[in-house]
């Protein structure tokens, strides 16, 4: 068992980020324009098939997390498959639906070169927009690609997956058999209550938009887990992935017995519904947009890595949005800054705890406040109900910028904190009782459900970022003391979890280049232990792996010094 600082700037190792990045100018353009696939002379009948079957082995290695697989996700998946999918599109050469036994050598070459393609503009982001910092170690003849902060996973994002759970143990009904773990997926995964936060924020008009598509929350749920069950049914039966209408109808009634609930409200619709969510490749493709099905050649085409790029209720939703943006823009999209009310009827309530939601006042407002009245502390909220639905860092300015829009968010946070740390507004304008002034007021972002802090490494990281779901267990982990849950955030952000090197492939094989890649441990405990850190922090440290709980003799990378550099 090994232990190294992050690589750092010394005699020997020199930063070359800079000098990388310049590297890059003049030919950024043509690393993000997004070519389509040539036709060749010749296409298989079978192509459409022989991309998915390339595609359905991506994500198979990508969830063994085969190392050459590393920088792959399923959402570059759905992107690299929809694009070589068009050329199918376009032939005009009949189609032959008997499966194929193995892609052809074009077939492969073409889905290998859009991968390529597809991360090159990966790595590239990370570069440009610093995710990635290099190093040059002179004696060694070797490039060390470091993790920043923006890039690196916290100890407080790695909460997500428990405080989601969390949330849903809180909404779900007592009827769901949680010693049985297919039922326990299937609740968490395709519950209708995940959600909540969309339908009940503004219930009309979540209802006119439903109703005037014919699609409520429970068909998104039933159709959801109706996608799951067809990605196992084909890995257990081997069938094909085209469906025509008979085979759906078929497996709707072998999936109906399974979920009877789900059966009754797929009933005659399963076809119509099908059909909505599909789209043709070039469509796909143009919107940037993954979808469980493609329409190609009179049949449905499956995309096996949809139900795996994000939680499906989402991923469909954005399907819904994206196909019908009016009827969203005339509904939900201009009543979600309601979202405030209902992330407030999902805290744990506090006798301590003073809250008020969309508050304007002069010079500022507030989406959603809490006042500690124990301590005196305060959280001024500002609120994004918003999420990536690309999930690719070469599209995360999409999300960022126009869906955050995090420099205008930033601004209104100021302006906001300034207002009440000055005085200018009393609390009773906010709380509608006569407070004293906060002895301190701390600002927060906030987002639906992506784990992602925005601020982290910038010089707005005073600026606390995490999503709804991780804010609900830090509260309730708190017991209501804001000011040991500010603390306890601030300290989770600045604990990242340890990386290890692995071969990054730049392009140049004369030259050695090593990633920092994260894994699931923590620093040394005794290590750790040094710091003040506060109850709920260490109560959250034990829940990990710690490096001094590791046996096998491995060689880790440590963000330890950052993390004491912050908190010391």
């Amino acid at each position: 068992m090994k232990r190294n600082d992050s690589i750092q700037f010394n005699n020997n190792v020199v930063d070359v980020t800079q000098r990388l990045i310049q590297g890059y100018n003049g030919i950024l353009e043509d690393i993000f324009e997004r070519n389509e696939v040539k036709l060749p002379e010749k296409l298989d009948p079978r192509a459409a098939e022989m991309f998915v079957y390339m595609s359905a082995h991506m994500s198979l290695k990508i969830d063994e997390k085969a190392e050459v697989y590393e920088d792959y996700t399923n959402a570059i998946n759905c992107l690299v498959l929809s694009d070589c999918l068009t050329v199918c599109e376009k032939s005009n050469i009949p189609s032959n639906f008997d499966p194929p036994t193995s892609p052809d050598s074009w077939v492969k070459s073409a889905f290998t070169l859009q991968m390529i393609a597809e991360l090159n503009r990966e790595q590239t982001s990370r570069i440009v927009n610093g995710m990635w910092k290099f190093f040059y170690d002179k004696e060694k003849d070797k490039m060390h690609a470091c993790l920043t902060k923006s890039k690196r996973k916290s100890v407080l994002m790695s909460l997500d997956s428990t405080a989601k759970k969390d949330y849903f143990n809180s909404l779900l009904s007592s009827d769901h058999n949680f010693d049985d773990l297919d039922s326990q997926y299937y609740a968490y995964s395709n519950s209708s209550d995940y959600l909540t936060y969309l339908t009940q924020s503004e219930p009309e008009s979540w209802k006119v938009f439903s109703e005037t598509l014919g699609v409520s929350v429970d068909v998104l749920s039933a159709l959801a887990g109706f996608l799951v069950f067809l990605d196992f049914a084909s890995k257990e039966v081997n069938h094909s992935f085209w469906y025509d209408e008979q085979f759906l109808e078929t497996l709707y009634v072998i999936y109906s017995q399974a979920w009877p609930k789900h059966g009754v409200i797929l009933n005659g619709r399963i076809v119509e519904l099908i059909s909505m969510f599909a789209m043709k490749p070039s469509e796909s493709s143009r919107y940037l947009l993954p979808i469980p099905f493609y329409k190609l050649h009179g049949k449905f085409l499956r995309n096996p890595a949809f139900i795996k790029f994000q939680d499906i209720s989402i991923g469909l939703l954005t399907i819904l949005i994206r196909n019908n943006e009016n009827l969203w823009s005339k509904t939900l999209g201009s009543t979600l800054a309601k979202a405030a009310d209902q992330i407030l009827s999902t805290l744990p309530k506090f006798p301590n705890i003073k809250a008020a939601v969309r508050k304007k006042f002069n010079g500022g407002d507030i989406d959603l406040a809490l006042y500690d009245i124990n301590t005196g502390h305060m959280l001024s909220i500002e609120i994004k109900t918003v999420y990536d639905k690309h999930k690719v860092d070469s599209l995360l300015h999409r999300f960022v910028n126009s869906k955050v829009n995090l420099p205008k968010a930033i601004k209104q946070i100021r302006q906001t904190d300034h207002i009440i740390s000055s005085g200018s507004v009393n609390m009773k304008d906010i709380f509608g009782e006569n407070l004293n002034q906060p002895i301190k007021v701390h600002n927060m972002l906030l987002t639906w459900f992506d784990p992602i802090d925005l601020t982290i490494g910038t010089p707005d990281d005073d600026i606390f970022s995490l999503n709804f779901t991780i804010l609900r267990m830090m509260l309730t982990l708190s017991e209501g003391d804001l000011e040991l849950l500010t603390r306890s955030v601030h300290e989770l952000r600045n604990i990242w979890l340890l990386s290890r090197d692995r071969d990054l492939d730049l392009g140049q094989e004369s030259l050695d280049c090593y990633l920092e890649e994260q894994v699931n441990i923590i620093d040394l405990r005794e290590d750790l232990s040094t710091l003040d850190l506060s109850k709920i922090t260490m109560k959250v440290l034990n829940l990990f792996t710690s490096l001094s709980d590791v046996k096998e003799d491995n060689n880790y990378y440590s963000y330890f010094k950052d993390t004491q550099d912050v908190l010391s």
